[in-house]
């Protein structure tokens, strides 16, 4: 999984900008687009749902922006990418916490 990969980079730094600049499945574009169809706000936070959240708050980044698609998708990687971040990690070693994390996108 994305975690597993990302976990074993030494290089954080590397593995964000990888996550960053990685192209989504046209579905996963899709999915975005009807889901920011369906929200009835004009704007939504975009954040991680992980096991050990409750403990780490604050861990991964969390990101509000208007709700239009290419806004959410963008969201959607910073998102993706703070799950690399050096202080992430540690968290998820030192929990003892399994890989990988969901992505909740909510109205504000």
């Amino acid at each position: 999984g994305l975690g597993r990969s990302f976990d074993r980079l030494d290089d954080a730094r590397h593995a964000r900008e990888a996550l960053l600049l990685a192209s989504f499945p046209d579905r996963a574009i899709d999915d975005l687009v009807k889901i920011s169809a369906k929200i009835d706000a004009g704007a939504v936070a975009v954040r991680s749902s992980a096991e050990g959240d409750a403990r780490g708050s604050g861990i991964y980044t969390s990101v509000f922006v208007p709700n239009r698609p290419e806004r959410i998708v963008h969201a959607v990687r910073e998102v993706l990418a703070s799950y690399a971040a050096p202080n992430a990690r540690a968290f998820r070693r030192d929990a003892g916490l399994g890989s990988g994390f969901g992505i909740v996108i909510e109205p504000v």
